[in-house]
């Protein structure tokens, strides 16, 4: 059994509601600090995004993970992709 025919993968999988991809906001940077990106993101999700996509491909793991809780926290239910 592969990734692609694990339960777990089937079922997350399920989960996604195909609406939530109507208008992905994806973050920049964290130029004005991580409050500025949670403010941005809850105006880009005010605005009609439907999911958001963090990306700070200059930060490390650790900055990541604090910035994907504040993100998670600012818009609870918004579907949120760290890459």
């Amino acid at each position: 059994m592969g990734l692609r025919d694990s339960p777990a993968r089937v079922t997350n999988a399920s989960r996604l509601d195909p609406a939530a991809l109507r208008l992905i906001a994806i973050t920049d940077s964290l130029r004005d600090g991580v409050e500025g990106l949670t403010g941005r993101t809850i105006a880009a999700v005010a605005g009609g995004a439907t999911m958001v996509q963090l990306r700070l491909v200059d930060e490390t793991a650790r900055t990541l993970v604090a910035v994907a809780r504040a993100l998670r926290a600012a818009v609870p239910g918004v579907p949120l992709l760290v890459n």
